[in-house]
């Protein structure tokens, strides 16, 4: 499976892109685009959509440089993160493989890669945790640092 650097001011991880674009359907869910008129969330809305759809397999971004400017947007996104993190906590300890595939209809055919098992919440709910901590600037790797991590 490819992977892309999910990064915010030189810092980031290299994630899975098949979990990238769980963790921004998530997001997604989270956010509803008719109660935010805001050009830079319309355009982090689509960034999400983007991730979500397959397209960009070993490419995706957040654009988290471009939008995150100021501690206001900053905060923003951890609050929604935030809310992400107790939405895919009461799924319980597990998402089944339904679920996550239900995720992968969205996708253009061609990019449409099915899971085989269900997943650990936890590794999902880890994931969304240093996404949070790249954003507060108090995690993430330099993209040539060599590194060892699984979600």
């Amino acid at each position: 499976m490819s992977s892309s650097f999910i990064e915010y001011k030189g810092r980031g991880y290299w994630i899975s892109d098949g979990f990238i674009g769980l963790v921004a359907n998530y997001i997604k869910f989270n956010l509803n685009p008719l109660e935010h008129k805001e050009k830079w969330v319309i355009e982090f809305i689509n960034s999400l959509s983007s991730i979500c759809s397959g397209n960009s397999i070993g490419w995706n971004s957040f654009h988290f440089d471009e939008l995150l400017t100021s501690t206001e947007r900053v905060y923003f996104v951890v609050t929604t993160i935030d809310k992400t993190i107790s939405f895919v906590r009461s799924k319980g300890n597990f998402i089944p493989k339904d679920e996550l595939n239900s995720y992968e209809s969205i996708k253009e055919k061609k990019f449409i890669a099915l899971w085989s098992e269900d997943i650990e919440t936890k590794r999902i709910l880890n994931l969304l945790l240093d996404i949070k901590l790249l954003i507060q600037e108090k995690g993430g790797f330099l993209h040539s640092d060599e590194i060892d991590y699984f979600w």
